[in-house]
Protein backbone atom coordinates (compact mmCIF):
# COMPACT_ATOMS: atom_id res chain seq x y z
CA UNK A 1 0.00 0.00 0.00
CA UNK A 2 1.48 3.26 -1.12
CA UNK A 3 0.60 6.96 0.41
CA UNK A 4 1.73 10.27 0.66
CA UNK A 5 3.69 11.52 3.41
CA UNK A 6 3.54 14.69 5.25
CA UNK A 7 6.27 16.37 7.21
CA UNK A 8 5.93 18.74 9.93
CA UNK A 9 8.27 20.83 11.02
CA UNK A 10 8.97 21.64 14.31
CA UNK A 11 6.48 19.56 16.51
CA UNK A 12 6.96 16.85 18.77
CA UNK A 13 3.67 14.69 18.20
CA UNK A 14 0.37 15.37 16.05
CA UNK A 15 -2.44 16.63 17.77
CA UNK A 16 -5.73 17.70 16.38
CA UNK A 17 -5.12 21.28 16.46
CA UNK A 18 -1.69 20.88 14.26
CA UNK A 19 -3.58 18.88 11.95
CA UNK A 20 -5.97 21.52 11.24
CA UNK A 21 -3.29 24.69 12.03
CA UNK A 22 -0.69 23.44 8.96
CA UNK A 23 -3.82 23.28 6.89
CA UNK A 24 -4.29 19.40 6.44
CA UNK A 25 -7.68 19.01 7.86
CA UNK A 26 -8.94 18.32 4.92
CA UNK A 27 -7.11 15.66 3.92
CA UNK A 28 -7.26 13.86 7.94
CA UNK A 29 -11.18 14.71 8.65
CA UNK A 30 -11.76 11.71 10.31
CA UNK A 31 -8.59 10.87 12.72
CA UNK A 32 -5.51 11.51 12.99
CA UNK A 33 -2.31 10.13 10.88
CA UNK A 34 -0.10 8.08 11.76
CA UNK A 35 3.40 9.64 13.04
CA UNK A 36 6.95 9.32 13.75
CA UNK A 37 9.65 11.60 15.48
CA UNK A 38 12.28 12.78 12.75
CA UNK A 39 14.95 14.84 14.06
CA UNK A 40 16.62 15.56 10.15
CA UNK A 41 13.65 15.61 7.72
CA UNK A 42 13.22 17.65 4.48
CA UNK A 43 14.82 20.87 5.08
CA UNK A 44 16.86 19.86 7.78
CA UNK A 45 14.72 20.28 10.57
CA UNK A 46 13.58 18.66 13.35
CA UNK A 47 9.61 16.90 13.05
CA UNK A 48 6.98 14.25 12.51
CA UNK A 49 6.35 12.57 9.32
CA UNK A 50 2.25 11.69 9.10
CA UNK A 51 0.74 9.14 6.99
CA UNK A 52 -3.01 8.15 6.76
CA UNK A 53 -3.74 5.22 8.88
CA UNK A 54 -4.87 2.26 6.49
CA UNK A 55 -7.95 1.15 5.79
CA UNK A 56 -8.28 -2.55 7.33
CA UNK A 57 -10.62 -3.87 5.00
CA UNK A 58 -8.95 -3.02 1.96
CA UNK A 59 -5.92 -5.34 3.27
CA UNK A 60 -1.87 -4.65 3.21
CA UNK A 61 0.36 -2.41 5.26
CA UNK A 62 0.81 1.00 5.80
CA UNK A 63 3.82 2.34 3.60
CA UNK A 64 7.07 3.01 5.55
CA UNK A 65 6.75 6.40 7.31
CA UNK A 66 10.15 8.29 8.09
CA UNK A 67 12.55 10.35 6.24
CA UNK A 68 14.53 7.88 3.64
CA UNK A 69 15.74 10.25 0.87
CA UNK A 70 17.36 7.85 -1.20
CA UNK A 71 14.02 6.08 -1.71
CA UNK A 72 11.17 8.81 -1.27
CA UNK A 73 10.62 12.14 -3.65
CA UNK A 74 9.58 15.60 -1.41
CA UNK A 75 8.16 18.62 -2.00
CA UNK A 76 7.17 21.70 -0.22
CA UNK A 77 3.62 22.34 -0.99
CA UNK A 78 3.30 26.13 -1.74
CA UNK A 79 0.58 27.98 0.45
CA UNK A 80 -2.77 28.29 -1.39
CA UNK A 81 -5.75 29.89 -0.86
CA UNK A 82 -8.91 28.33 -0.40
CA UNK A 83 -11.24 28.54 -3.02
CA UNK A 84 -15.30 29.92 -2.39
CA UNK A 85 -17.40 27.18 -1.44
CA UNK A 86 -14.64 24.73 -1.00
CA UNK A 87 -13.63 22.38 1.56
CA UNK A 88 -10.36 21.53 -0.01
CA UNK A 89 -8.10 24.39 2.26
CA UNK A 90 -4.90 25.51 1.01
CA UNK A 91 -1.85 24.25 3.40
CA UNK A 92 0.77 25.82 5.38
CA UNK A 93 3.77 26.31 3.70
CA UNK A 94 5.88 24.89 5.89
CA UNK A 95 4.56 21.40 5.33
CA UNK A 96 6.10 18.90 2.96
CA UNK A 97 4.40 15.82 1.00
CA UNK A 98 6.38 13.34 -0.03
CA UNK A 99 5.80 10.10 -1.42
CA UNK A 100 8.06 6.60 -2.44
CA UNK A 101 9.67 7.83 -5.83
CA UNK A 102 9.28 4.36 -7.35
CA UNK A 103 5.37 3.86 -5.85
CA UNK A 104 3.59 6.39 -6.48
CA UNK A 105 -0.48 6.17 -4.26
CA UNK A 106 -2.76 5.12 -6.23
CA UNK A 107 -6.56 5.44 -5.80
CA UNK A 108 -7.11 2.79 -3.88
CA UNK A 109 -4.20 3.84 -1.66
CA UNK A 110 -5.77 6.90 -1.29
CA UNK A 111 -9.02 5.57 -0.05
CA UNK A 112 -10.97 7.61 2.60
CA UNK A 113 -13.27 5.57 5.24
CA UNK A 114 -16.32 6.21 3.71
CA UNK A 115 -17.10 6.46 0.30
CA UNK A 116 -19.94 7.61 -1.89
CA UNK A 117 -21.11 5.73 -4.81
CA UNK A 118 -20.98 7.27 -8.41
CA UNK A 119 -19.10 6.74 -11.29
CA UNK A 120 -15.86 5.64 -12.09
CA UNK A 121 -13.46 7.87 -14.72
CA UNK A 122 -10.37 6.92 -15.98
CA UNK A 123 -8.07 9.10 -15.40
CA UNK A 124 -4.58 9.98 -16.54
CA UNK A 125 -2.91 7.84 -14.59
CA UNK A 126 -4.67 4.76 -16.41
CA UNK A 127 -6.38 4.39 -13.12
CA UNK A 128 -10.29 4.52 -12.53
CA UNK A 129 -11.54 7.46 -9.87
CA UNK A 130 -15.04 6.82 -8.31
CA UNK A 131 -16.61 10.25 -8.22
CA UNK A 132 -19.52 10.77 -6.34
CA UNK A 133 -23.39 11.82 -7.61
CA UNK A 134 -24.13 14.61 -5.81
CA UNK A 135 -26.87 15.52 -7.56
CA UNK A 136 -28.80 12.85 -9.86
CA UNK A 137 -30.72 13.92 -12.29
CA UNK A 138 -33.92 13.92 -12.19
CA UNK A 139 -34.22 13.51 -8.14
CA UNK A 140 -31.71 16.22 -6.87
CA UNK A 141 -29.17 15.37 -4.56
CA UNK A 142 -28.37 11.95 -3.65
CA UNK A 143 -25.80 12.85 -0.76
CA UNK A 144 -26.46 11.56 2.69
CA UNK A 145 -28.79 13.15 4.68
CA UNK A 146 -30.33 12.32 8.36
CA UNK A 147 -33.60 13.23 9.07
CA UNK A 148 -34.76 16.04 10.69
CA UNK A 149 -37.68 18.36 11.93
CA UNK A 150 -38.87 20.98 10.09
CA UNK A 151 -39.90 24.48 10.53
CA UNK A 152 -43.55 23.24 11.18
CA UNK A 153 -42.76 19.84 12.83
CA UNK A 154 -42.52 17.82 10.01
CA UNK A 155 -39.83 15.13 8.97
CA UNK A 156 -37.29 16.69 6.43
CA UNK A 157 -34.82 14.63 5.15
CA UNK A 158 -31.97 17.06 5.04
CA UNK A 159 -28.54 17.19 3.50
CA UNK A 160 -25.70 16.45 6.36
CA UNK A 161 -23.47 19.58 7.03
CA UNK A 162 -20.09 17.88 6.04
CA UNK A 163 -21.67 17.40 2.29
CA UNK A 164 -23.29 21.30 2.19
CA UNK A 165 -20.54 22.63 0.38
CA UNK A 166 -19.96 20.28 -2.00
CA UNK A 167 -23.90 19.90 -2.64
CA UNK A 168 -23.51 24.06 -3.83
CA UNK A 169 -20.98 22.99 -6.04
CA UNK A 170 -22.73 20.17 -7.86
CA UNK A 171 -25.55 22.87 -8.44
CA UNK A 172 -22.98 25.17 -9.43
CA UNK A 173 -21.76 22.86 -12.07
CA UNK A 174 -25.30 21.89 -13.03
CA UNK A 175 -26.58 25.25 -13.57
CA UNK A 176 -23.32 26.37 -15.85
CA UNK A 177 -24.53 22.70 -17.49
CA UNK A 178 -27.86 23.77 -18.66
CA UNK A 179 -26.02 27.13 -19.60
CA UNK A 180 -24.40 25.54 -22.51
CA UNK A 181 -27.17 23.38 -23.72
CA UNK A 182 -29.72 26.28 -23.62
CA UNK A 183 -31.75 24.79 -20.34
CA UNK A 184 -31.71 28.21 -18.28
CA UNK A 185 -35.26 29.63 -17.58
CA UNK A 186 -36.18 33.17 -19.00
CA UNK A 187 -35.03 34.44 -15.66
CA UNK A 188 -32.01 32.61 -14.81
CA UNK A 189 -28.74 34.28 -15.65
CA UNK A 190 -25.48 32.22 -15.35
CA UNK A 191 -21.47 33.46 -16.14
CA UNK A 192 -19.32 31.07 -18.09
CA UNK A 193 -17.64 28.72 -15.69
CA UNK A 194 -14.04 29.53 -15.75
CA UNK A 195 -11.05 26.87 -16.34
CA UNK A 196 -9.76 27.36 -13.13
CA UNK A 197 -13.54 27.08 -11.42
CA UNK A 198 -13.89 23.96 -13.28
CA UNK A 199 -10.73 22.37 -11.74
CA UNK A 200 -10.89 23.55 -8.69
CA UNK A 201 -14.43 21.93 -8.78
CA UNK A 202 -12.99 18.85 -10.35
CA UNK A 203 -10.08 18.53 -7.16
CA UNK A 204 -12.95 19.13 -4.83
CA UNK A 205 -14.99 16.08 -6.08
CA UNK A 206 -12.39 13.77 -6.09
CA UNK A 207 -11.23 14.94 -2.55
CA UNK A 208 -15.02 13.58 -1.35
CA UNK A 209 -13.41 9.80 -1.96
CA UNK A 210 -9.70 10.24 -1.38
CA UNK A 211 -7.55 11.92 0.73
CA UNK A 212 -6.27 14.37 -2.29
CA UNK A 213 -5.92 17.95 -2.83
CA UNK A 214 -4.56 20.11 -5.29
CA UNK A 215 -1.18 19.15 -5.00
CA UNK A 216 -1.45 15.54 -4.67
CA UNK A 217 -3.83 15.51 -7.69
CA UNK A 218 -0.66 17.74 -9.35
CA UNK A 219 1.79 15.34 -7.97
CA UNK A 220 -0.02 12.31 -9.65
CA UNK A 221 -0.43 14.19 -12.97
CA UNK A 222 -3.95 12.63 -13.57
CA UNK A 223 -6.16 15.65 -14.49
CA UNK A 224 -6.07 17.01 -17.91
CA UNK A 225 -8.67 19.53 -19.47
CA UNK A 226 -11.18 16.56 -21.32
CA UNK A 227 -11.11 14.24 -18.17
CA UNK A 228 -11.95 17.38 -15.90
CA UNK A 229 -15.04 18.17 -17.40
CA UNK A 230 -15.94 14.42 -17.24
CA UNK A 231 -15.34 14.29 -13.92
CA UNK A 232 -17.73 17.25 -13.52
CA UNK A 233 -20.60 15.40 -15.35
CA UNK A 234 -20.55 12.46 -13.01
CA UNK A 235 -20.51 14.76 -9.93
CA UNK A 236 -24.02 15.58 -11.52
CA UNK A 237 -25.57 12.63 -13.01
CA UNK A 238 -24.60 13.63 -16.74
CA UNK A 239 -23.92 9.81 -17.72
CA UNK A 240 -27.83 9.05 -16.61
CA UNK A 241 -29.18 11.87 -18.16
CA UNK A 242 -27.99 10.87 -21.52
CA UNK A 243 -28.86 7.24 -21.47
CA UNK A 244 -31.94 8.55 -20.66
CA UNK A 245 -32.15 10.89 -23.45
CA UNK A 246 -31.36 8.19 -25.47
CA UNK A 247 -33.64 5.43 -24.58
CA UNK A 248 -36.15 8.33 -24.86
CA UNK A 249 -35.58 8.42 -28.21
CA UNK A 250 -35.16 5.26 -29.31
CA UNK A 251 -38.67 4.75 -27.57
CA UNK A 252 -40.13 7.67 -30.06
CA UNK A 253 -38.24 5.74 -32.91
CA UNK A 254 -39.69 2.59 -32.47
CA UNK A 255 -43.37 4.16 -32.02
CA UNK A 256 -43.56 6.13 -34.66
CA UNK A 257 -45.89 4.57 -37.45
CA UNK A 258 -43.85 5.79 -40.80
CA UNK A 259 -40.69 4.29 -39.36
CA UNK A 260 -39.88 0.91 -40.96
CA UNK A 261 -38.00 -1.88 -38.56
CA UNK A 262 -34.56 -0.61 -40.29
CA UNK A 263 -35.33 2.60 -40.06
CA UNK A 264 -36.32 3.76 -43.16
CA UNK A 265 -39.31 6.57 -43.50
CA UNK A 266 -42.13 5.59 -45.70
CA UNK A 267 -45.75 6.44 -46.67
CA UNK A 268 -46.58 3.14 -48.99
CA UNK A 269 -45.08 0.83 -46.63
CA UNK A 270 -42.19 0.00 -48.97
CA UNK A 271 -38.71 1.52 -48.47
CA UNK A 272 -37.74 5.04 -49.60
CA UNK A 273 -36.27 5.21 -53.19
Amino acid sequence: MASFLYFIPGIAGVTRRDIERVGLGAIFPDRLPAWCGCEHGPGGTAGVVCVAPRIEELGGAAPKHGYYPPKQTWLQRPALAAAPGLSVPGPCPSVWVGYETDAKPRPQDLHRPEMIAGYNVRLEDGNDWLVPVARSIPRGSILPRRMSLGPNGEIVWECLPRFAAFSALAEEAWLDYRRVNGWLEADEAALEMTAGRAQEIAVAALAMNYRVGLIELAILQVLSTANMIEVLDAMIDVPAFVAAARRAAEQKKNSDPTTTPDGCSSNDGSPAG
